[in-house]
């Protein structure tokens, strides 16, 4: 079955729902019971995928989606490499005018629209159970710990994508440990920091040597200079 085999957004799917079953040992009341898990883009605060992107096609806006901008992407794929979840995919299929896609937050909906009149992403729109909640980040992460407070037992005290890579637009709530439901490992640091500092520290680390070359450099070249002179005096005839 398609939920037996753990799968990623591709390009023609922004959002893939994976089933897992838990490694702790049942109890009476869930013995086989699965969990599952959506994935989509994660809409970082501080996103790797558009802090990677030389040209600006991703960015991210004061409402919270990270959005592609088509006519400005000139498919070098950093942000497929940058992004920690893996989420931006390619379209391989499309020779002569490829795209970079993923979830967009359903972003023309909830800056247009008002939530009474379907101002949602479409996912939280439709879920028959409502396990998706939408709102101010501040909102979501005091509703998560109401949760946790209010319900012993039933949730880890963890709310993933409050901290995990300088934070997260979606947020989770999980029974389980988020590594056994298919969550990457992740600091909480943003990835753009640590790349940034990275860079600083090469620039820093290099500019004394290249500072020694420029006065070596420059040594040499007077040298030299000094010799063609001295080859073009004439020198004294031999008696």
């Amino acid at each position: 079955m398609v939920l037996d085999n753990p799968r990623r957004p591709d390009a023609g799917a922004y959002t893939v729902v994976n089933r897992y079953y838990s490694n702790k040992k049942p109890s009476a009341s869930s013995v086989g019971l699965p969990t599952f898990v959506k994935f989509q883009c994660m809409h970082c605060l501080d996103p790797a995928c558009a802090s990677a992107c030389i040209t600006g096609a991703l960015s991210k806006q004061k409402s919270g989606p990270v959005i592609y901008n088509v006519s400005k992407c000139i498919g070098c794929r950093y942000c497929m490499m940058a992004c920690p979840f893996q989420i931006p995919t390619y379209e391989y299929d499309r020779a002569l005018l490829p795209r970079v896609r993923k979830c967009t937050f359903c972003f023309e909906y909830i800056t247009k629209l008002p939530r009474d009149k379907g101002g949602l992403p479409a996912c939280a729109q439709v879920c028959p159970m409502e396990v998706m909640s939408f709102g101010k980040r501040s909102d979501i992460l005091e509703l998560a710990c109401w949760k946790i407070q209010n319900n012993p037992g039933k949730y880890r005290n963890h709310i993933f994508g409050e901290q995990e890579v300088g934070g997260t637009s979606w947020l989770y709530l999980a029974a389980d440990p988020f590594e056994e439901l298919g969550f990457p490992r992740l600091g909480n640091t943003a990835p753009p920091r640590l790349t940034e500092a990275i860079q600083h520290g090469v620039v820093q680390g290099f500019a004394p040597p290249l500072i020694i070359f420029a006065i070596l450099g420059g040594f040499m070249w007077l040298t030299g200079r000094k010799d063609k002179t001295k080859k073009k005096t004439p020198g004294k005839k031999d008696r």
